[in-house]
């Protein structure tokens, strides 16, 4: 958390605020932005990464090696920094 700021710091933007199974938002902070996403379902749900962040997001934490484009899978939590 000390080496980002933006984890705690900046305007937050919900996503998907009307699927109770998805938490995920985007903070924007000091030029950067921030993608977190979970899956507090035991099964798989539809979820977009926004583009922004596939092509120049850096993948800081997760708990499955790589996304799976398109979902997220069960209990499936991350973050990407798009510097």
């Amino acid at each position: 958390r000390k080496e980002y700021d933006i984890l705690a710091e900046g305007d937050y933007e919900l996503l998907y605020e009307d699927e109770p199974d998805i938490f995920a938002y985007i903070r924007s902070w000091n030029g950067q932005k921030l993608l977190v996403a979970a899956n507090f379902h035991g099964g798989e749900v539809p979820f977009v990464i926004p583009e922004e962040f596939c092509d120049h997001g850096v993948r800081l934490i997760g708990n499955y090696e790589e996304g799976k484009r398109g979902t997220l899978r069960p209990y499936e939590a991350f973050m990407i920094l798009n510097q």
